[in-house]
């Protein structure tokens, strides 16, 4: 077809739509033809992290499918996102399936930065102990030692820690299981926030369902709180075990809080042999 008839045609078109806005390109257009607009360029496919190659839909689809190592490397802020879950009563949620053991959750969590304290902290602090252990405690969050070795309950809250369990015949890493709520340190140790809790709870949950303990010991006011959502006093929520996520959970002081009050140990003393008689009943 001439070139001519071309932009007849091109005209004949916009005599058809008025209503849009088009100005005339300068010149004759029998002798110049109206150059078709460029092609809106392609977005980038995405690339796999490993080996730098474009994901084919297959590939994409299939990710969940990947070894608990390969999946946590596609995720930009370094922890994989939960999933949605429909608890079912009596059993611990399970919001990140693709995981089955403790090593491989952490692999794919600890350079986690979904909220601000993945870039201030200086160790993510995952948790310690027995993989099989019947008694995980809960603490709020790492401190400043804690901060510095990437272990929980290291400093001097956390060797009398290890003094409140061999009171009850425990230890460390037999038997139990140690943590915070969040992995990361809050600057200058304040209270965490909301936020925070929202991003890194579901990680303490999946710890959970892949330890099955017998029972939570949550370690001070704001732990116990925070879990419990529940704005009642520590005093009012000792004595009792309570439900988390179909784990039994009691509620103690904090060791650190002991230190400073040392009131505060006999009462601590009682709920911890509470704790024992609860496991021995189990057994």
């Amino acid at each position: 077809m001439s070139i001519e008839n071309d932009a007849k045609r091109f005209l004949a078109q916009q005599a058809q739509h008025r209503s849009r806005l088009w100005v005339a390109p300068p010149g004759n257009l029998v002798e110049t033809a109206p150059q078709p607009e460029p092609e809106a360029e392609a977005p980038a496919e995405p690339m796999n992290a490993v080996d730098k190659v474009p994901l084919q839909p297959e590939t994409m689809a299939s990710n969940r499918e990947q070894s608990p190592m390969q999946a946590s490397q596609d995720w930009s802020r370094g922890a994989p996102e939960p999933e949605p879950v429909v608890p079912v009563p009596g059993e611990i949620e399970d919001p990140f399936p693709a995981y089955t053991d403790l090593d491989s959750f952490r692999n794919a969590i600890h350079r986690c930065e979904k909220c601000p304290l993945g870039k201030t902290r200086n160790e993510f602090v995952f948790g310690a102990g027995d993989p099989k252990a019947r008694l995980v405690l809960v603490g709020e969050a790492p401190g400043a030692e804690e901060d510095k070795k990437g272990e929980p309950f290291v400093g001097r809250a956390g060797q009398l820690l290890d003094k409140i369990l061999a009171a009850i015949d425990l230890k460390r890493g037999e038997d139990v299981f140690i943590c915070n709520i969040l992995k990361c340190r809050p600057p200058n140790n304040r209270d965490p926030q909301p936020s925070e809790v929202e991003q890194c709870e579901p990680h303490l949950v999946k710890q959970l369902q892949l330890l099955q303990p017998k029972l939570i010991l949550a370690l001070g006011r704001i732990s116990a709180q925070t879990l419990l959502r529940t704005s009642e006093s520590l005093t009012s929520l000792r004595g009792k075990v309570h439900d988390y996520h179909g784990v039994g959970l009691m509620v103690t002081y904090h060791p650190a809080a002991l230190l400073r009050n040392p009131k505060w140990k006999h009462p601590t003393w009682e709920d911890v042999q509470a704790v024992k008689k609860y496991l021995d009943d189990l057994s």
